[in-house]
């Protein structure tokens, strides 16, 4: 395969087959015209600003089914204002910080997996998105290891593991401030 794909501005439709394992940094900063991703099954990491700036269009990212997917880096999905919905796939295990912040319309977060991605170190993932956003997770799911993680503790919710299938939260936004 080669290692870079030019298509010229002389193109305004169209669609491009190509196996890749990973979406490199920046693979699709400020593509403001962009409005749907469709990602394969091949695909194992999202690349640091990925997506980042995409805010125009983008409306819709598909992971394939059986999605082989484990790490979404950092600012991924900065100021995709347009993107209101995602569902994370089952393999997800890190989720970096700023992951989805800037995401002002993102209100449905769907997670496949029955444990929570490790959100270790990350800062503000789904910072400046709507104050109130509902997640989804599996029958069963455990999720309490959120409820406590420092930066994941800024949501206010409460689980009902085993009952429930939908948990609703509200974000708190705020910003740190530090001595000078």
């Amino acid at each position: 395969l080669p290692e870079n794909l030019t298509i010229p501005n002389t193109v305004t439709n169209g669609s491009v087959t190509y196996t890749v394992t990973s979406i490199g940094d920046n693979a699709f900063y400020a593509c403001t015209k962009l409005s749907s991703v469709y990602i394969p099954n091949t695909v194992t990491s999202i690349g640091n600003n990925a997506f980042n700036y995409c805010y125009n269009k983008l409306n819709s990212v598909t992971f394939e089914e059986n999605s082989n997917l484990t790490t979404i880096g950092s600012f991924a999905f900065y100021y995709c204002s347009k993107l209101s919905s995602i569902i994370i796939p089952k393999n997800v295990v890190e989720i970096k910080s700023y992951a989805f912040y800037y995401c002002t319309s993102l209100t449905y977060v769907t997670f496949l997996s029955e444990t929570a991605p490790s959100l270790t170190g990350v800062y503000y993932a789904f910072l400046y998105t709507p104050n109130t956003k509902t997640l989804t997770v599996p029958f069963g799911s455990d999720y309490s290891a959120w409820e406590s993680h420092t930066t994941w503790g800024r949501v206010i919710y409460k689980t009902n593991v085993g009952e429930t299938k939908t948990l609703n939260y509200t974000f708190r936004q705020y910003q740190l401030f530090f001595p000078l």
